[in-house]
């Protein structure tokens, strides 16, 4: 499985053009990605997402209070230090954000998470491509982003393609 994110990103932006037209495909052949979701789950339940952590490096993720005082605790230090040291303002009101060091989450500390016990539920629930339930993750488009940050993710979009028979139309340079 590719994991490479510099690889991984370049792959997934030569197949921008190709994933609009498949997602397109999708949804006027009326097609099912539920077999999608499956196989991202079967991949899921057979990796160690932790070693690879393409997602600490690609993804802003927004935190609330609990989340901030979870992570206090997991730190050892007070809910005030915790936000102080760890957290910055988002663009929109009231959006409070993990930090980024070096253009990655401030807790990857040698591809591994410094507070993995009190993650914030974003952070759990990636890439939030569910079986049974609709939401944001599951759409079409929010598995195309996603495939160029998470391996699983583009590794069964790749098969799903394959496995509908989807063909892109040839482009001309």
């Amino acid at each position: 499985m590719l994991t490479n994110p510099d690889e991984l990103r370049r792959r997934a932006q030569e197949h921008s053009a190709e994933d609009l037209e498949f997602r397109r495909h999708v949804r006027d052949h009326h097609i099912s990605d539920h077999p999608l979701r499956e196989r991202v789950a079967e991949l899921l339940g057979g990796i160690d997402c932790r070693e690879c952590a393409n997602c600490c490096r690609e993804t802003r993720v927004p935190i609330n209070e609990a989340e901030i005082r979870a992570i206090a605790a997991e730190l050892k230090m007070t809910p005030w230090e915790a936000r102080r040291l760890y957290t910055e303002t988002g663009e929109e009101a009231g959006e409070i954000l993990i930090k980024q060091a070096s253009d990655q989450c401030v807790f990857l500390d040698s591809g591994q998470c410094l507070v993995y016990g009190a993650r914030p539920e974003p952070c759990r629930q990636f890439p939030a491509i569910t079986l049974h339930a609709d939401v944001l993750g599951n759409r079409m488009s929010s598995v195309c982003r996603q495939a160029s940050i998470c391996p699983v993710v583009y590794e069964a979009l790749e098969e799903f393609k394959h496995t509908t028979g989807f063909h892109p139309r040839k482009r001309h340079a």
